[in-house]
């Protein structure tokens, strides 16, 4: 039977689809055409606009969410603190709590992800994060994952693009994943709708059989899913909700997570 460290993937899924866990606080940038402020969801990190300049900045994001489909339900939390030491690189620290609620796939059980980093404020909304760390608990496995997340007015309108890929070294699992969003309404507004799509692109590696790793003899065989994404971001409470469905190698699934950040 495939233990509870077989959630390597199923982690990995929470990185992306959980708040601060996906550079996706970015849309902030939208939320004005004149002081327009950058986060990346992964991180937390907190950048100026191209219309404002100050010294470092600081934050903490508190967040977490569900994911199910019909294989599996799981839950995470946790928090994302970003340390300004430059105007252009900050400090990252990032420890995620992952709960496998309910599966035919997975035994349930806890685990958990601390990771360490530095996010790259390469330009005007643009940041670029790379980070380390390893899960602990069920699991046991080394990690590296990064993202790539950038907020532009284009004809008018903000665009978000957020890339990012993980790998586990014991593992062997990678995964890729891209996010495309713009504000549906208003976004002068103090509570801003997005509209976007998300997708994933993962092998499964190796699975964790008592206490050992052994090869997925499926790992060569790429999985993907997609699904449109909604978004709501209250200005005045610096948090966010987000909404999203869709469908894949294991078939329907459906996502929920809330954020809220804290700036110093």
């Amino acid at each position: 039977m495939r233990r509870a460290s077989t959630i390597v993937w199923a982690a990995g899924v929470a990185l992306i689809l959980a708040a601060p866990a996906t550079g996706r606080a970015q849309e902030r940038a939208y939320t004005s055409t004149e002081t327009t402020e950058s986060k990346s969801y992964t991180a937390a990190e907190t950048t100026e606009s191209t219309t404002t300049t100050s010294g470092p900045r600081s934050s903490l994001t508190l967040y977490g969410g569900l994911f199910g489909n019909k294989r599996y339900v799981q839950g995470w939390e946790g928090l994302a603190l970003s340390i300004g030491v430059h105007e252009r690189v900050s400090l990252l620290a990032r420890i995620t709590g992952i709960h496998i609620i309910d599966s035919d796939r997975f035994r349930e059980g806890d685990s958990g992800i601390g990771e360490g980093g530095l996010a790259f404020h390469v330009a005007d909304n643009t940041t670029l994060s790379v980070l380390g760390g390893t899960y602990f608990g069920d699991i046991d496995d080394p990690i590296i994952d990064g993202a790539f997340s950038t907020a532009q007015l284009v004809a008018d309108h903000w665009i978000y693009f957020q890339a990012g890929g993980l790998y586990g070294f014991d593992s062997n699992r990678w995964q890729a994943m891209g996010y495309l969003s713009t504000p549906i309404t208003d976004p002068n507004e103090d509570l801003i709708l997005f509209g976007g799509v998300e997708t994933v692109i993962y092998n499964e590696g190796q699975f964790r059989i008592d206490g050992e790793f052994v090869p997925n003899p499926d790992s060569r065989d790429v999985k993907f899913q997609v699904g449109p994404v909604l978004a709501l971001y209250k200005r005045a409470w610096d948090a966010g909700l987000r909404l999203g469905v869709g469908g894949g190698d294991y078939g329907v699934y459906g996502t929920m997570s809330l954020w809220k950040t804290f700036s110093f």
